[in-house]
């Protein structure tokens, strides 16, 4: 059977946070974002109408494929999570308590090479901190 469900990309207008659905039509994926609304953007509206002035929606084909029977994609899964990475430019956020070394999509996140070189100079410090206090 043929995937009918299209990817949608949902944009918070004010805070410029995003979150992708799979929908037969971009009425049908605005409905099902203001499911969700409360936990990806966090209570900010109240009702429908308010909450259709408040985000943006447009088609977004390179995540057809990513269907896999849940509607809205989910940075906890890792294929997900790999394909917001890769193709969409996501990263974590400083609050994180994710070790990037054991992320499935360092290699294509922005943040790897910074979170390396900060994990680097703290280890650094510590030891030069541990030199210090012991000569």
């Amino acid at each position: 059977m043929e995937n009918k469900l299209k990817c949608y990309e949902v944009i918070e207008n004010y805070s410029g946070y995003t979150m992708y659905v799979f929908s037969e039509t971009a009425s049908k994926a605005r409905y099902l974002a203001f499911e969700w609304c409360d936990e990806i953007f966090e209570g900010t509206y109240y009702n429908f109408g308010e909450f259709i002035r408040g985000i943006s929606i447009r088609r977004f084909q390179n995540g057809d494929n990513q269907y896999r029977g849940h509607h809205v994609m989910d940075w906890c899964d890792n294929e997900d999570r790999l394909f917001l990475v890769k193709e969409c430019g996501w990263a974590c956020c400083d609050e994180t308590d994710i070790e990037c070394d054991s992320c499935v999509a360092c290699e294509y996140c922005d943040r790897y090479e910074e979170w390396l070189k900060d994990k680097l100079e703290g280890s650094r410090d510590v030891v030069f901190s541990w030199m210090e206090e012991n000569k």
